[in-house]
């Protein structure tokens, strides 16, 4: 949702640390998340109430909890009705309110935590150089003000926040949000904003493809995907390229913010087993 991207941008401009969360995990493992970086305020939405009164009664330090219908009002009405609303804090605050010019730089902005495949998930500190550098990268594969880039990976990822989001807004291109990954939906907002990019895990572009609609939807805006997290076979690549689509394979990690490398265009049919 936007407010997501709100508070991103709100905790850059204070000095605050936005620490994203990975709603499918236990509240067993949110509250060892939590505990580890001593988060002061969790923003929820209602829809998780119970995971979160499981982290107001897990995490000592936790001090504020808001309500964030990020799905819209009729997402879901749980949760405590004592935390206050989102847009009822935004009502009440000054249009200046906590601005602290003096950030950024070596300054932490995001806390991302990894995903714990060989122990307990690690908090990773990127700066404001770290985001804006991943900016660039996202410069360098041509994305411009009239680039639309559909967002299929989750925002606590980072490539969702830091790969699909923040290149695109800062070169004043769009971004399109869904709550959920679903292959027909995807197709139909493609062909629906005329979408330029998408960046997902192969499994991803793997059910786009074998999706009915993928033959009848009209997919001619697609300039690229963009595929990253496993190795993408090259037969799912071949069958994008077969009709008419650039696929390119990338590497990184959330150590990275996430770029290391990447494809120009033309490079993946030339190479195409290579992440750049």
């Amino acid at each position: 949702g936007i407010e997501y991207l709100e508070a991103l941008f709100a905790c850059a401009k204070t000095g605050m640390i936005l620490v994203p969360l990975n709603v499918r995990l236990s509240a067993g493992e949110l509250v060892d998340i939590l505990a580890d970086c001593t988060a002061r305020a969790l923003l929820y939405d209602p829809a998780l109430g119970a995971q979160a009164a499981a982290l107001e009664a897990g995490v000592s330090s936790l001090e504020l909890l808001i309500r964030a219908p990020l799905l819209g009002p009729a997402a879901g009405s749980g949760g405590d009705a004592a935390h206050p609303l989102y847009q009822d804090l935004l009502d009440r605050a000054g249009a200046a309110d906590a601005t602290d010019p003096g950030v950024g730089g070596e300054d932490t902005v995001l806390l991302m935590y990894t995903s714990g495949t060989t122990g307990r998930p690690k908090g990773v500190m990127l700066t404001h150089e770290n985001c804006f550098f991943q900016v660039v990268n996202g410069w360098a594969l041509g994305i411009g003000p009239d680039v639309v880039s559909l967002v299929v990976l989750p925002l606590f990822h980072v490539g969702g926040l830091g790969g699909s989001v923040t290149p695109i807004l800062a070169v004043g291109g769009t971004a399109v949000l869904v709550p959920r990954f679903d292959p027909a939906e995807v197709l139909r907002l493609v062909e629906a904003h005329g979408v330029h990019g998408i960046m997902g895990v192969p499994t991803v572009h793997q059910m786009l493809i074998e999706h009915p609609d993928f033959e009848t939807r009209d997919l001619s805006s697609l300039g690229v995907l963009i595929s990253g997290g496993a190795p993408l076979p090259e037969a799912l690549m071949q069958a994008f390229h077969e009709r008419g689509l650039e696929m390119r394979q990338g590497y990184g990690l959330t150590e990275a913010s996430p770029g290391v490398t990447g494809m120009g265009p033309g490079d993946a049919r030339r190479k195409p087993a290579s992440v750049g």
